[in-house]
């Protein structure tokens, strides 16, 4: 396609859309969700889904310590197909660099085809 391009956004700020040609395929995260304060998340999370076409792909890398909110402040917008350990050793700053632990969460964009599972109804109460 002639019109792909890599951008690269702040997720804790909006961005005016352009209509839907200007929403993304394939979103990436590594070291932005886990590195924002907390406040900030719903809403960077917000920003993210609203830039993510239908069915659009979202790769987030995540510390261990942040991984635990992702279900339920993604869950929303996004179904989490995989998730995967992995180590992440810091890209700046003086070495030696330091080796975290993480997760990898490979998610797809809900949209019309893809609803939000409903609550479940136990049939014990």
């Amino acid at each position: 396609r002639s019109h792909d391009a890599i951008q690269f956004e702040d997720g804790c700020r909006r961005r005016q859309m352009d209509g839907p040609q200007s929403r993304a395929d394939w979103i990436v995260d590594r070291g932005c969700f886990h590195g924002i304060p907390e406040p900030l998340c719903a809403g960077y999370v917000a920003n993210v889904a609203a830039w993510a076409k239908d069915d659009a792909r979202l790769l987030l890398f995540c510390r261990i310590q942040r991984a635990h909110a992702v279900p339920a402040l993604f869950g929303p917008w996004f179904e989490i197909v995989r998730t995967d350990d992995e180590s992440y050793e810091r890209s700046a700053g003086p070495l030696p660099r330091t080796v975290a632990p993480g997760k990898v969460f490979r998610m797809i964009r809900r949209g019309r085809t893809r609803a939000a599972p409903a609550a479940r109804v136990s049939a014990e109460t």
